[in-house]
């Protein structure tokens, strides 16, 4: 199973510092912004036998550096996050 990430969909816009400009829990920095993805991850794969194994492709970088777009090294620390057990990512 295969969640969509890429540019336009919800949980891009979730991740991105350009579109994300919430100031609760699920804005902010990278962990912040990675909390909704992180729920929705755990809650497909709660939903599917345990042998199917659930994915997320999300855009690695939005080539907008001059509107505080993601960058190639924060995506690289989404990617540690999606993988954080739900304890460390509700945190």
């Amino acid at each position: 199973m295969e969640i969509s990430g890429i540019v336009g969909y919800l949980i891009s816009n979730f991740i991105s510092s350009y579109t994300n400009r919430r100031k609760d829990e699920y804005g902010g920095d990278i962990r912040g912004r990675m909390k909704a993805v992180g729920g929705n991850h755990r809650g497909v794969e709660k939903t599917l036998p345990k042998d199917v194994p659930v994915g997320i492709r999300l855009c690695a970088e939005e080539l907008l550096d001059d509107v505080r777009g993601n960058t190639p090294e924060e995506s690289m620390m989404s990617y540690k996050i999606a993988e954080e057990p739900e304890s460390t990512t509700s945190a």
